[in-house]
């Protein structure tokens, strides 16, 4: 058999075994930042555990003589990639801190193994490696769309043993396919080299680029997001054209080879394409909407078809400095990310406050200058292998051979384009098999004009331990029976807190209506609407505080059985006509001057005037009749309690609304009764790991002589 046929029939076997290692490489690369993202949350500020951040600088320690040796032979590689395969398994740790440390191990590992086959003699396992990354994250991506936008090893421990027991079986398989070779120092093969720092930024901000904007399907979607009824697209289904925008990007990129043009043409070529990603940047962060949609897929497109040219720029430069340095040019974004949002708790926020053009601006000009300053030379003799192939283009070289003929490694495009088509055709059907046609049909009720409202901060589906309680949180609302809940600290498109999209999750698990708020790069904590009736029109705000964060609110307006009634979260009142609910986060104590300013100036009643013992959370109204209020302790999901209302929309203007006040359930309607899953009245705080009623609620409403 020859070298041909042994080389085409085993890329293929190389590749299935890299898409999944680099499916687990991606997920570390994106769950570290939200492992130690929890710490600080606790402390609202600086906690000291940021420092397990420096994993993520392994790939340096490539420039000690022992360490690159041992990521560039097979049983010292094959050893690393069990130890990061194994890490996944600190999801099941006792505790959130050696979940930590596990975790953080497990992904310096997964750095450093990286540089083993990033810079393998075998341009066949260089090729691997790299596809392995990209066909590994669209993987991720589209797996996310299965577990509604979760990152699956995470999230649920059987998605996590399966990912386990699949990266295993592809280590050992890698081991027996991997090219035994020294490391040899490929930047000689080359007159004029990459300058590596400039490389070095330019692939840490791409890696950073793709991992904030297309790790996750909605994302794209929520940049642009407007108030009903123009709201723009949905993620669902409009998510499943991100995917093929990537899709479009990785085949577009086998065009972006500097190889075959000239260096006029090129330089020409690149930078009019550079303008456009910096165009399409520009339209995702200004406009709103569909164009703002539109835009976000054109910049996935012009992302994916450079990456494969970075990397390329990346493996010609000195692996230790270089890798290293983009990595940490990435946590450079990510640390700025958070100090974009949480400035009013680091040091130096106020002048990062708000500042995401900033980012942008510098992730454009990183990329740019990187793609436009180095052009490859042209094939020759003098840069071909042993075995005839060249490695001037590391992640196609199938495009350079010998005299400018194509190597023994025409199949490889063959293999790539299979598995892009049997990724995209997997996010299809997971979009497909989340259709669900009756999601939102409301059943019939005796009394069509009574509601159950609810207020929550979920802390970003963190519990107080640190674990997600997405599941939790589903179930909480669930059993309190409500038909609106109005959320805090809900927008988790951020990577340092997961890049998940809580509306999404709960919206289809709980079969309510998502007014999502402001968007997510509206520099914000996020607030929320879930509601069980249609949503007729709303408004979003972005409330100055030049003290503290962005305040986000949102009005909306929803149809209850014919009946219009607005639906306020957070810290403001309203004016207008129409019956108000109003779900509020107001940072201090009753009858203070927000307080007053709700209730005197917008004209709203509290739920329950007589509780003075409440600290930001607030449910008022107008125009409605009350007939009960609840406070669920806050158990381990949150740390803050669960507040709950019951109304009824009066059938006149001359209602008269319920004045007295009973603990006994009996006293109203079966239907106006809060569910017994929480327990009974309980006088004072209830401090039990569960949820129960406490501070002497639930408490009803009603009129003397009215049956």
């Amino acid at each position: 058999m020859s070298s041909e046929t042994v080389v085409k029939a085993s890329f293929g076997r190389c590749l299935i075994a890299e898409t999944i290692l680099g499916y687990i490489w991606w997920t570390f690369l994106q769950g570290i930042s939200p492992t130690i993202w929890l710490y600080p949350l606790e402390v609202l500020g600086i906690s000291g555990y940021e420092a397990f951040a420096v994993c993520l600088f392994s790939p340096i320690l490539v420039g000690l003589g022992p360490i690159r040796r041992l990521v560039h032979s097979l049983n010292g590689l094959m050893v690393l990639r069990l130890m990061m395969i194994l890490a996944l398994t600190s999801y099941e740790a006792p505790t959130t801190l050696s979940r930590l440390i596990a975790f953080s191990i497990g992904t310096g590992i997964a750095m450093l193994a990286s540089c083993g086959s990033f810079y393998a003699q075998s341009a066949i396992d260089r090729s691997a490696a790299f596809w392995g990354k990209v066909l590994g994250f669209l993987a991720l991506h589209a797996s996310r769309v299965y577990f509604k936008s979760l990152i699956p090893a995470l999230a649920y421990t059987s998605a996590r043993n399966v990912i386990i027991a699949l990266g295993i079986i592809a280590t050992l398989d890698r081991r027996s396919t991997m090219t035994v070779n020294p490391p040899v120092d490929h930047t000689l093969k080359h007159s004029r080299k990459p300058f590596w720092p400039l490389v070095s930024l330019g692939y840490g901000s791409l890696l950073y680029l793709i991992h904030w904007i297309f790790s996750e399907a909605s994302l794209v979607a929520r940049w642009g997001v407007r108030p009903y009824p123009d709201h723009g697209p949905q993620p669902y289904p409009w998510g499943a054209l991100v995917l093929l925008a990537l899709t479009i990007g990785v085949l577009l990129s086998t065009k972006f080879t500097p190889v075959t043009s000239p260096s006029f043409a090129w330089f020409g070529i690149t930078l009019l394409w550079w303008l456009v990603g910096c165009a399409a940047f520009t339209g995702l962060y200004l406009t709103y909407t569909y164009v703002a949609f539109g835009a976000g897929l054109l910049l996935g497109v012009f992302a994916f078809s450079i990456w494969p040219y970075l990397f390329d720029l990346l493996t010609l430069c000195p692996p230790a400095r270089t890798y290293g340095l983009s990595l940490v040019t990435y946590l450079c974004f990510v640390l700025y990310t958070v100090w974009t949002i949480a400035f009013n708790f680091v040091p130096g926020g106020e002048y990062t406050r708000e500042t995401y053009h900033y980012k942008i601006i510098a992730i454009l000009v990183c990329i740019g200058l990187t793609i436009i300053h180095y052009k490859y030379p042209q094939a020759s003799s003098s840069l071909l292998e042993k075995s005839g192939n060249s490695y001037s283009c590391t992640a196609f070289p199938s495009l350079v051979g010998n005299d400018g003929k194509r190597s023994p490694w025409t199949s490889f495009n063959k293999n790539v384009h299979k598995g892009l088509f049997l990724i995209l055709i997997a996010s299809l059907i997971g979009f497909g098999a989340r259709y669900n046609p009756t999601a939102y049909e409301r059943p019939s009720l005796n009394e069509p004009k009574r509601f159950t409202a609810m207020i929550w901060n979920i802390r970003y589906g963190f519990d107080n331990n640190g674990w997600q309680s997405f599941d939790r949180i589903v179930d909480m609302i669930n059993n309190t029976g409500s038909d609106f809940v109005g959320l805090m600290e809900c927008d988790c498109a951020r990577p340092f807190v997961g890049n998940n999209d809580l509306g999404v999750f709960l919206g289809e698990k709980l079969g309510m209506y998502v007014d999502y708020g402001p968007a997510t790069r509206d520099h914000t904590w996020g607030s929320m609407l879930l509601s069980k009736y249609p949503i007729v029109n709303s408004e979003h705000f972005l409330l100055p505080s030049p003290q503290g964060e962005l305040a986000p609110a949102l009005r909306s307006t929803v149809n209850i059985s014919g009946d219009l009634v607005d639906i306020v979260v957070t810290h403001m009142g309203n004016d207008g006509k129409l019956p108000v609910v109003f779900l509020g986060y107001v940072t201090s104590a009753p009858f203070n001057r927000d307080y007053q300013q709700l209730t005197r100036v917008g004209r709203m009643k509290d739920i329950d005037s007589t509780d003075n013992d409440r600290w930001c959370l607030y449910i008022l109204y107008r125009d409605l009749i009350r007939l009960g209020y609840a406070r669920i302790s806050r158990g381990i999901i949150s740390d803050t309690e669960v507040q709950t209302a019951k109304f009824e929309i009066p059938s006149s203007a001359n209602y008269e609304d319920n004045s007295e006040t009973t603990h006994d359930c009996k006293k109203v309607p079966i239907d106006a009764r809060y569910p017994t899953r929480f327990g009974e009245v309980f006088h004072g705080h209830y401090s039990g790991m569960d949820h129960h009623y406490h501070m002497s609620t639930p408490k009803y409403f009603f009129r003397r002589g009215k049956k």
